[in-house]
């Protein structure tokens, strides 16, 4: 990190005349902490830093506002005391010299300060859009100047990120953003065009009985993640549209049959074809009905007998179709009666 001398300034204090040297880092911050060497020296006719008119030598610390303040006990009131700045020192820092203001007369007009440092700001841009504001091009600003950036797209493109010298860009992956100028830069704003969305795809073919080839009408074909159907035909043909492009698993079903499932891959604006050929499902691999409730409660007198029963049953293939209960006395039918049921559970 660079520092300098910004100012000496002079000021009288009875018999005394003080003078405070300022020093700031490159940014143009305040510096507490310098030790300062400064020599002073006096003339009583012009100002001088020749050997012979030299008066000491001090060394003090810039205070917070970094000043280092300094006190030359006057000779005469209309002599001309001249101040020059030999030594900077602070840890992780190096003197300006160059652009830092080593002598200073009391007699003399202060001459202006430094001009403030600047820096070049080079900007261009990507096929796809600009840079609309500052522009694209050279530009030169003072030190520590914050500069708006826009970055405009044309129609069927995006920004993209700045890149070059981005290190103090506030964001990069922002169109409208801000640079701090502290040394040279060139920046570029970058465009492209959208990745295009994939089309869909459809899947479609027949599905068969294993058994004899035949087709199987009404079957149903599932994609089994989006739960997209169709329904096989009179000719056992399904048809299924708008699937997004990917790999994914589809289910062929039908009463009576053996569910079957397989691995369709969908292209964009292709149809995929897919076949299935269904299996008879087994009486034997059917799961038998359960009944899970039968409560029979007994009501005679000496001229009749009735008996209430409260049942339930279920069936995990789901294909109930009725309920028969019998009345048994000695090993004889006396009376029964079926009730019509449908599903995976009835009660009666």
């Amino acid at each position: 990190m660079m520092m300098r001398v910004a100012d000496i300034h002079f000021s009288r204090r009875g018999a005394h005349l003080d003078f405070d040297v300022v020093v700031q880092d490159s940014f143009g911050n305040p510096l507490p902490g310098v030790s300062v060497e400064v020599s002073a020296y006096g003339s009583p006719d012009h100002c001088s830093t020749d050997p012979g008119d030299w008066l000491g030598d001090a060394t003090t610390t810039t205070n917070s506002e970094g000043a280092a303040q300094f006190v030359i006990r006057r000779h005469n009131s209309t002599w001309f005391y001249s101040v020059k700045v030999v030594g900077l020192s602070l840890a992780g820092y190096v003197a300006d010299w160059e652009n830092s203001v080593i002598e200073r007369c009391n007699q003399e007009e202060s001459p202006p300060p430094p001009p403030p440092l600047e820096y070049d700001l080079t900007i261009s841009s990507t096929a796809g859009g600009s840079v609309t504001v500052p522009g694209e091009g050279s530009f030169i600003y003072n030190e520590g100047t914050m500069v708006d950036l826009v970055a405009t797209a044309n129609s069927g493109y995006v920004f993209a990120g700045w890149t070059g010298n981005t290190t103090t860009i506030a964001d990069v992956t922002a169109p409208t953003t801000t640079i701090t100028m502290h040394d040279d830069y060139s920046i570029v704003a970058n465009f492209q065009a959208p990745e295009p969305e994939p089309s869909p795809g459809a899947l479609g073919g027949m599905v068969t009985v294993a058994a004899d080839g035949n087709a199987l009408i009404g079957a149903t074909v599932t994609v089994n993640a989006t739960g997209q159907s169709a329904t096989t035909d009179s000719g056992g043909f399904y048809h299924i549209g708008d699937i997004e492009a990917g790999t994914w698993d589809v289910t062929a079903s039908a009463t009576g049959y053996k569910s079957s499932t397989a691995t369709a891959i969908i292209e964009s604006d292709q149809t995929t074809t897919l076949n299935f050929a269904l299996v008879l499902q087994d009486e034997s691999e059917s799961t038998p009905p359960s009944i899970d409730q039968f409560d029979p409660t007994p009501n005679s007198n000496p001229r009749w007998a009735r008996v209430r029963i409260d049942w339930a049953v279920s069936d995990a293939d789901a294909n109930l179709a009725s309920v028969v209960t019998v009345l048994l006395i000695g090993g004889e039918v006396k009376d029964s009666q079926t009730t019509s049921v449908s599903g995976d559970s009835a009660t009666g």
